[in-house]
């Protein structure tokens, strides 16, 4: 069990779709692709972004996410990292915690490296890059997918973050990186 000097647990944070925009990697790097026949746009329907390609070009999109460098140079969302920053500052422990991509030669260490960019050093300790986020404990998980499985209810409360592709689920507490201390304010009393 993780908990800081404080005793709190901590707050999770996923990278992908919360902190680092994934999404507008992904579509720029198809548009520019593909995006004469098939333009891809910001507000995609499916979670799963290669399942908002046509089907017959779903393994090309399937392997962007693939390539070197793919995942260090997502631009990140803005106000998240000073979020995170303040989190820290008003003292909630906070890690991020996130998924490797199945059979990526580089996404892990990739991550670790974007973290240390952008949120400085000693973050790519505070990266947790795990399968399975139901068994990582802590008080809140902010993350945009909206349907998060796996081998054990969670300790964590899941706080969704807002995302075109999750806006289905009505069932749990939403926030951006623009109102997160009110769509959080009862929670990190």
């Amino acid at each position: 069990m993780v908990r800081h000097s404080n005793g709190k647990p901590p707050i999770l944070v996923d990278m992908d779709g919360v902190l680092a925009d994934f999404v507008l990697s992904y579509i720029t790097i198809w548009n520019e692709r593909y995006g004469d026949q098939h333009p891809m746009k910001r507000d995609m329907w499916s979670y799963t972004i290669p399942d908002n390609a046509p089907a017959h070009l779903r393994e090309q999109a399937s392997a962007i996410s693939y390539e070197r460098g793919f995942f260090l140079n997502l631009h990140p969302i803005p106000g998240g990292i000073e979020a995170i920053h303040e989190l820290e500052r008003l003292g909630h422990p906070v890690r991020l915690c996130t998924m490797p991509l199945e059979g990526s030669a580089y996404v892990i260490l990739e991550k670790q490296q974007w973290a240390e960019r952008h949120l400085g050093r000693g973050w790519k300790q505070k990266t947790l890059i795990v399968p399975d986020k139901t068994l990582v404990h802590g008080r809140i998980l902010i993350d945009d997918n909206p349907d998060i499985v796996g081998h054990q209810q969670p300790t964590w409360e899941h706080v969704l973050y807002d995302a075109p592709y999750n806006q289905h689920v009505n069932d749990k507490r939403r926030i951006t990186w623009e109102n997160w201390k009110e769509g959080l304010a009862d929670l990190l009393q």
